[in-house]
């Protein structure tokens, strides 16, 4: 299992020695305003942050600093961090339509390139991207860095002869046409695949079990004789049976992805599992998940599905709080990423129009 978002500054400097009776007296305080909306697609619950208590007066130099009175981040929502333009970003939570910039954007370096790059300057920026400037995220869940520079990028995929000019490669005027566009902020250090601002709750990555084999296997054989598996299953041979005996063997070609991972909150262990066949077009389909969590020694089933658009899973992440995981993962036509629901209904996407043939 396949997306990234200058702050005014006020700033109260004491009265140094004005005599004998007098003492040093400062405060360096700050403040920032956040609002924001993005395209991406999601149904997360935004939680919003309590007001922060005033700290208490006190007659010497303040200890707080700017970061710990800065207001939160004007969205909750995670967004992908991408690679483009030998850069590292994060794509914000910011319609690209809202942002009015007369600055050319320029084709990203690559062999082939298919992404157009515009950076912003502060004059470009609505009040609320200018309320990301100087906002902390957390990449992947461990990694935090500070966003300050900004840029509008379209991007495409696939042949550029399928597009409707018939061109022979990408232009920056024919990525602008028919690209996605969106809005991201430069990532300064860290790296990864999808970060979230420091101010929202946490994304809580769950980690992988290097000594998880035993539960893999049996969530896996749990999988492959629930109701679902058994479906998969008579549907393949159903398709490859040639005088009542099956040509292809099930068990041969489904391949089958593991993840055993554990919440380090509470130390339940869950166990996904997605079966698959790696079939051009016109094979058979095989593609079925399961989720499933330990509870008292034992396996339970939280989910058993088709999942016809599913490529692969790569992460569980708890974005919610609820202490069940997010699936991170990706669809057929990558780039193309999403967090999914336990259903498998993507909840935040990342999508790059594909022109081509995807057989």
């Amino acid at each position: 299992m396949n997306l990234r978002e200058p702050f005014p500054l006020r700033t109260y400097l004491g009265l140094s020695l004005l005599g004998a009776a007098c003492g040093l007296v400062g405060a360096l305080t700050g403040a920032t305003l956040a609002s924001n909306a993005h395209r991406v697609a999601t149904t997360i619950p935004i939680v919003e942050p309590a007001a922060e208590p005033q700290p208490e007066l006190v007659p010497i130099a303040s200890t707080t600093t700017a970061r710990d009175e800065r207001q939160a981040a004007p969205s909750n929502r995670p967004g992908f961090v991408i690679e483009v333009d030998g850069a590292t970003w994060m794509v914000l939570d910011v319609d690209a339509t809202t942002l009015d910039s007369h600055r050319a954007p320029h084709l990203a370096r690559g062999e082939f390139a298919s992404d157009t790059v515009a950076l912003l300057r502060d004059r470009d920026l609505t009040a609320e991207l200018r309320a990301w400037r100087g906002q902390d995220v957390i990449v992947d869940g461990t990694c935090t860095d500070t966003l300050h520079d900004f840029a509008l990028i379209s991007q495409v995929t696939g042949d550029p002869v399928y597009a409707d000019d018939g061109t022979q490669r990408w232009t920056t005027a024919t990525i602008e046409a028919n690209g996605s566009h969106l809005v991201a902020a430069k990532l300064a250090r860290c790296t990864g695949r999808y970060a979230r601002a420091a101010s929202a709750p946490a994304a809580v990555p769950f980690a992988e079990l290097s000594d998880g084999d035993a539960l893999a296997s049996q969530a896996t054989a749990q999988l492959l004789a629930s109701a679902t598996g058994r479906a998969a299953r008579a549907k393949f041979d159903e398709q490859y049976t040639v005088n009542e005996r099956p040509q292809v063997d099930f068990d041969e070609v489904a391949q089958l992805s593991t993840k055993v991972a554990r919440d380090p909150r509470t130390g339940t262990t869950w166990i996904s599992v997605h079966a698959h066949a790696d079939f051009s077009c016109g094979g058979p389909d095989v593609n079925f998940f399961g989720l499933y969590r330990v509870a008292e020694g034992a396996l339970v089933m939280v989910r058993e599905q088709p999942s016809p658009d599913l490529a692969g899973l790569d992460a569980l992440v708890d974005l919610d709080g609820d202490g069940v995981p997010e699936l991170l993962g990706n669809g057929w036509l990558s780039p193309n990423r999403a967090f999914y629901n336990q259903d498998l209904e993507p909840i935040v996407t990342y999508e790059v129009p594909f022109f081509g043939c995807p057989c």
